[in-house]
């Protein structure tokens, strides 16, 4: 990602990041789904991450008059202009939101695509200050990433530097993709192989796609 430096303006650096990493994060998470499970979790045998266009927005820390979906269109078709957002506001909690806030997002943006992989931990009810809290973060050593929701997880937060408190951290052992709509199974193992899929079947055997159930077969 070229640094700021090299734009006309900050809101031209704002938009360009935008830009770039507005298909990522479609074909990634808005595509795709995630199901994870750590040995260490206490609060449910595994998550499901299914997040949508929507919640592009949350991820920037920008203030905008635009809905959620407009906003995400915006950035996909490079549509969006300076009038759109603002870089300078205070939130519901009475907290100001400046340069140095939207600067920091920016800066790992781009990194979020490929966060599901091995080197992540993963802490519940993860809490930072007074207003952050979400029912799962991961995190890796430039940024964590929180989610919320009850049966699907979606991304709340985001923030530079990891903040998983290493006491409450767990490493997954089994990372599953399939596409995102709720009828379409999981079809992928990105962590783990097929004897941990086995020993997870009673728990997540609904959950699969006729490929992997006839892996286990074969097993």
């Amino acid at each position: 990602m070229s640094q700021k430096s090299n734009y006309a303006s900050f809101k031209e650096y704002i938009k360009q990041t935008l830009f770039s990493v507005a298909p990522l994060y479609h074909s990634y998470f808005a595509e795709r789904k995630y199901l994870i499970i750590s040995p260490t979790f206490k609060n449910r045998t595994f998550y499901i991450i299914s997040s949508s266009d929507n919640n592009f927005l949350h991820l920037t820390g920008l203030d905008t008059t635009l809905n959620r979906y407009d906003f995400y269109k915006k950035c996909e078709n490079k549509t969006l202009n300076d009038n759109d957002f603002a870089i300078s506001y205070t939130t519901k909690y009475g907290t100001k939101v400046g340069k140095s806030t939207i600067e920091a997002k920016l800066s790992v943006l781009p990194d979020i695509i490929g966060i599901f992989n091995q080197n992540v931990l993963i802490e519940e009810d993860f809490e930072k200050g007074n207003h952050v809290y979400c029912k799962v973060a991961f995190g890796k050593t430039y940024m964590t990433l929180g989610f919320d929701g009850d049966d699907y997880f979606s991304p709340k937060t985001l923030l530079k530097g990891q903040y998983i408190d290493s006491s409450k951290a767990n490493k997954p052992i089994l990372i599953l993709s399939g596409p995102r709509k709720v009828e379409d199974k999981f079809d992928t193992i990105i962590v783990g192989d097929i004897n941990i899929v086995k020993r997870y079947k009673d728990e997540i055997g609904h959950l699969l796609a006729d490929s992997l159930k006839e892996e286990l077969k074969e097993e």
